[in-house]
């Protein structure tokens, strides 16, 4: 599969001198680098620490073998001896060069642009070469943007371009043309039309606001008034976050909702929306019974 990735058009901005536009695309390459070195970095790391065959370095490198025709391989094999694989190794790094610096430049000139070579491409699953139904080669994901824009599998070539130059093929079939993920929070458990007896009971989730981080959770039951759920700790913003609030339930029949709200001040609204065309909205719910 082909994926566009695309961008609102930029704004016209103030012109620079040359010497400066020069110096702005060597701090850009600078800051691309250094921003892949530091992921790689942290990517080798965390392998070494689980799973070795998790490697980037590797899972690129075993795709790249997994995706060159045999007499390729086997002119490499005679041209380079039992240095093929340190050759191998020696191309990944510099195409992860080229495509740093690359995506450094472009965020020096339009921000936007240059935010798409923060997508993830996974190429492993499991120690392995990424699965065929998963999406092998390379499956595509961007944080904060829903799957429908965000999540393609079978990538084979990327083009850059603008949400004004080309129509998305989702676009295409009725959905928004972008897909922020909407903040919003999930009640997992009392489970919906479970049994519980009364006294002291864990109603708990999770809440997610990418980019923006959740601030709160508020649980109420039968729409009365809202009660602060506790937060666990999360290392980052865009990790969904868990939640629990303790209730002192009575007997009968009861609606438990909940609602987030992210680090901008906004709160998930109570607008129920279905999932088509930009993400579903509205409390979650569950209607239990006390026993």
């Amino acid at each position: 599969m082909t994926q566009r990735i695309s961008g609102p058009r930029g704004r016209a901005g103030r012109r620079t001198a040359p010497g400066a536009r020069r110096w702005g695309w060597v701090v850009g390459a600078l800051c691309g680098v250094l921003a892949a070195a530091v992921a790689i970095g942290i990517a080798q790391l965390l392998a070494g620490l689980s799973i070795p065959a998790a490697s980037p370095v590797i899972a690129v490198g075993q795709a790249a073998i997994d995706l060159t025709p045999l007499p390729v391989k086997d002119w490499a094999t005679s041209t380079f001896g039992t240095a093929d694989k340190t050759v191998l190794l020696l191309g990944v790094f510099m195409l992860l060069f080229l495509f740093a610096v690359v995506v450094g430049i472009v965020a020096m000139r339009r921000l936007s642009f240059g935010l798409a070579g923060l997508c993830l491409f996974a190429v492993g699953m499991n120690g392995a070469a990424l699965p065929v139904e998963h999406g092998f080669p390379a499956r595509l994901v961007v944080p904060g943007l829903y799957g429908y824009v965000s999540a393609c599998k079978w990538v084979t070539n990327i083009e850059v371009t603008t949400f004004q130059a080309a129509s998305a093929y989702w676009v295409q079939r009725g959905w928004a043309q972008q897909g922020p993920i909407k903040t919003e929070s999930r009640i997992d458990v009392p489970a919906p039309g479970s049994q519980v007896k009364a006294g002291q009971v864990a109603v708990a989730g999770v809440a997610w606001a990418q980019h923006k981080g959740v601030e709160a959770v508020e649980v109420r039951v039968d729409r009365g008034p809202w009660h602060q759920a506790t937060l666990a700790a999360v290392p980052d913003i865009d990790t969904w976050r868990q939640w629990v609030w303790q209730w002192d339930a009575t007997a009968g029949s009861h609606l438990i909702e909940a609602r987030a709200t992210d680090k901008t001040g906004y709160t998930q609204t109570a607008v129920q929306a279905d999932v088509a065309p930009n993400g579903a909205s509205g409390y979650p719910s569950t209607q239990i019974t006390v026993t």
